[in-house]
């Protein structure tokens, strides 16, 4: 195994770029340790001639060797990273299965090198094989390659992918990459990155995890609505020294967290039903035993009412002229940011009909959608078709 691990100054600044682009790449390879292995000092079996990735003692890691990376521009660099991420995302460590490792090796990368742009020269490139399917899997290119002897002779496995052990492992490791990908999308689309960016990504391989997270949620819209709230309600107390425990078993008193504060904003377009409103203000004052204040504001393609929520105001949206012209997110938004970013969270209230919004919200945001199951925002609920206008 590797005698260190080390980060370099330049894979610093190639990590912080990664990041920076706000790509699922930055995310993903925060979430693994990256090792660097010099042949003149340390031991490693087999020795890496260029770059490796595998899964050892619970763990995913990039291997990489000091010489070869030290020969590389910071694009070939750059490249080579996202080369290995591209083995990881498409789990290819845990499907060698009885196959020839170089052959698979050789296939996996052309799998994969079709999506990667500058990497270093005499990587193996599908664009060379006119015979040969483009946007394929590993096991398809193996098939292939089986029956070209002469690739292998011209061509040699760029990197190495150490594949798992047994089948228990591969089925440990296969579900930890698994969560990995998740969580690394679920951040990405909880900081507001568009879903389609992430479709299509290294031949699809995101697309499941993509549609699974951003899939209309199964539970009752009350329910979901309920625990967004709960998240940012703190339910332990604090302890401060301010004020002693009134027992005098401990210097250490408590008191309880500030309730949260909540802001409801209403589309009203004329795209959400009056019996919708009824139900959704009945859960608003159900939560209002959780929250210490709730802020209604509405909007069409302008700002409408902006006051603190009383009981009753859902009467004034009906009977009231405010709204029904067109649709825009933007002006709640702005609002928010500017002025209200002292509250906990915003839930908007919409038939999803409308483009988002180009700003981002400041405070956490859940969409409540009465009627487009389309609605690319994130996180959403989808309410009951009885609530649909006809």
């Amino acid at each position: 195994m590797e005698k260190t691990s080390v980060y370099t100054n330049d894979l610093r600044d190639i990590i912080a770029f990664l990041i920076a682009q706000n790509g699922i790449e930055g995310s993903l390879i925060l979430r693994m340790d990256v090792a660097f292995w010099n042949p003149d000092t340390d031991i490693l079996w087999p020795p890496i001639d260029t770059a490796a990735i595998g899964y050892s003692n619970g763990k995913f890691q990039i291997r990489i060797n000091n010489n070869f990376w030290d020969s590389l521009t910071v694009k070939q660099k750059l490249a080579v990273l996202r080369h290995e991420l591209a083995h990881f995302i498409n789990k290819h460590h845990a499907r060698f299965g009885d196959r020839s490792r170089e052959l698979f090796n050789i296939a996996a990368d052309m799998a994969i090198n079709q999506f990667i742009p500058d990497l270093p020269a005499g990587v193996i490139d599908v664009a060379k094989f006119p015979t040969y399917p483009k946007r394929e899997s590993a096991e398809v290119y193996y098939e292939l390659l089986k029956k070209d002897p002469k690739v292998k002779k011209c061509y040699r496995q760029f990197d190495y992918i150490i594949p798992g052990g047994s089948d228990l492992e591969n089925a440990v490791s296969t579900s930890q990459a698994d969560q990995i990908l998740k969580d690394a999308i679920r951040e990405k689309l909880n900081q507001g990155t568009d879903p389609g960016t992430l479709r299509g990504l290294y031949g699809g391989a995101l697309d499941k995890f993509v549609t699974d997270l951003t899939a209309a949620s199964m539970i009752n819209w009350k329910t979901a609505l309920t625990r967004f709230v709960c998240n940012f309600t703190r339910i332990d107390p604090i302890k401060t020294l301010k004020r002693p425990d009134k027992r005098q078993l401990s210097p250490w008193g408590s008191r309880k967290e500030r309730l949260p504060k909540l802001i409801v904003a209403i589309d009203t377009s004329g795209s959400v039903s009056e019996e919708l409103l009824h139900d959704f203000f009945g859960q608003v004052r159900i939560l209002g035993m959780k929250l210490s204040e709730v802020r209604l504001i509405t909007c069409d393609a302008e700002l409408g009412i902006d006051e603190i929520y009383r009981p009753g105001m859902e009467y004034k949206i009906k009977c009231s002229k405010i709204g029904r012209g067109g649709t825009s997110y933007q002006p709640v938004i702005a609002l928010v940011n500017k002025k209200y970013r002292n509250y906990d969270g915003i839930v908007y209230l919409s038939d999803g009909e409308c483009p988002l919004p180009s700003i981002k919200s400041r405070i956490r945001l859940l969409w409540v959608i009465t009627s487009n199951k389309k609605f690319p925002g994130h996180p959403v609920i989808f309410t009951d078709d009885k609530y649909n206008k006809k």
